[in-house]
């Protein structure tokens, strides 16, 4: 894994601050057979695949609550969905779930670092709830920049493609978060990743924006009325296809 990530390696002999002291690493990358998990020597919690705030929506779902980001994606049963900014996969699980036994989830990481982590725990990572489980079963994390994996796709090859670019400024975040931010890409989407997404979308491009931030303006991308006014987020929505 080194080797492929293009990263010194060094055998777990000491405890990281030392580890990361000795190498002059400003992040180490620790993998176990059990786990993967990256972390940086401030103190900040470590970042690895845990499911996080998706394992409580999914509850909430089955709960018969309605997820904001299932209505803004329109999900149908069977929907394929192609999730371009990944993250910690929180979205993706939550989609997965939405999708159902005969759905997917693709979703893409462009950091290979984040991707050896959340690849590596959306394949080992079971918590006992049959449809937490399922919708992992249903996922699937590939590496690299969103347009040009987008750009390699055959044309309407999913329903809804949909993109969460990282937020320039803090929000709350559950422990870990802070080491995705360091390693998360933060350059904004453009218009010819849109007209990817749009080419391999079927029926739907959905876009996540923090309230205030201008993007879906800068965009072009209208407003869909699926948040409160003071919710801190908003959802853009353009349909691409009849469906």
């Amino acid at each position: 894994m080194a080797g492929a990530l293009g990263l010194g390696f060094e055998p777990r002999n000491a405890g990281l601050d030392e580890l990361a002291s000795r190498c002059g690493a400003s992040a180490v990358l620790v993998v176990s057979q059990r786990d993967r998990a990256i972390w940086l020597p401030d103190g900040t919690p470590a970042f690895r695949f845990h499911g996080g705030m998706a394992v409580l929506r999914i509850r909430r779902m089955i709960a018969g609550e309605i997820d904001p980001l299932v209505v803004a994606c329109d999900l149908r049963p069977g929907d394929r969905v192609v999730d371009a900014t990944a993250g910690a996969c929180a979205d993706a699980l939550v989609l997965a779930h939405a999708v159902g036994p005969e759905g997917s989830v693709l979703a893409l990481e462009s950091s290979p670092f984040l991707h050896a982590v959340t690849s590596f725990g959306v394949r080992t990572r079971r918590f006992g709830e049959e449809a937490i489980d399922a919708a992992l079963d249903r996922m699937e994390v590939a590496q690299g920049p969103h347009l040009e994996l987008l750009a390699s796709m055959p044309t309407a090859s999913a329903d809804v493609v949909y993109f969460d670019p990282m937020f320039k400024s803090a929000t709350k975040a559950p422990p870990g978060f802070e080491v995705l931010r360091a390693l998360a890409d933060y350059t904004p989407l453009t218009a010819e990743a849109l007209r990817e997404a749009r080419r391999v979308a079927r029926r739907r491009l959905v876009v996540q924006d923090r309230r205030g931030s201008g993007e879906l303006e800068r965009l072009g991308i209208p407003e869909a009325p699926v948040m409160g006014r003071t919710a801190p987020v908003r959802f853009g929505v353009l349909e691409v296809g009849s469906g």
